[in-house]
């Protein structure tokens, strides 16, 4: 279903998918979504037809994940990343000829455990935090080409949530700590500024 954005009135609904959908990500012309399974999971990947004024499926890659696609994220207007519940990264490029999307030939994994959270960072990096109680930040030097992530550990359980409150701030959220981290500009990683412990029921200055 998709809804409009002048208020919450669904106008169109789309179906393709045998299993159920976790994950989505959209924009005027493209919606991509990610599926929950078992086994293997798929990314399905519409296309916005202004003929006929409405989504129509232009790829449907099954089976791409062996499990649950846990996110997606956009890194920029020609690639996409898709990770599951195993702690596998697939980066896609969109063909220029063609506009389609086509996922990296390998899955990187350096997560051991499924990855919670993916967003931007500085100077064309991306950062993600996972289960296994790490962040790593990635740099993409092209647009397939994806560097030796570097690791920032310190969280003795999950890492839950990551949020980057300015361009050179990143906190990351677990179940007992929030951390700060600052950005390091001659070592091109983050350091541990603060660890704030959660107080439930106690507004905690930070």
């Amino acid at each position: 279903m998709i809804i409009n954005n002048k208020g919450l009135i669904p106008y169109e609904s789309i179906v393709g998918s045998q299993n159920d959908v976790t994950m989505m990500l959209f924009d005027d012309e493209t919606i991509i979504f990610g599926t929950m399974s078992p086994i293997k999971s798929s990314i399905m990947i519409y296309k916005k037809n202004h003929a006929l004024k409405e989504f129509c499926l232009s790829q449907n890659h099954n089976n791409i994940h062996d499990g649950t696609v846990c996110c997606l994220k956009k890194f920029n207007e020609k690639v996409f990343i898709s990770s599951d519940n195993d702690g596998n990264l697939l980066f896609w490029s969109r063909d220029d000829a063609n506009g389609q999307f086509k996922p990296s030939e390998n899955f990187i994994k350096e997560h051991t455990c499924g990855v919670t959270s993916m967003l931007h960072g500085p100077e064309n990096t991306f950062i993600t935090g996972s289960y296994d109680h790490t962040i790593k930040v990635w740099k993409i030097t092209s647009e397939v080409q994806i560097s030796e992530p570097k690791t920032l550990s310190g969280h003795e359980k999950s890492v839950n949530d990551l949020l980057m409150i300015d361009e050179k701030t990143l906190f990351s959220l677990s179940d007992d700590f929030i951390k700060i981290w600052k950005w390091n500009e001659e070592l091109k990683n983050f350091d541990e500024f603060k660890s704030v412990p959660l107080e439930f029921g106690i507004h905690k200055k930070i």
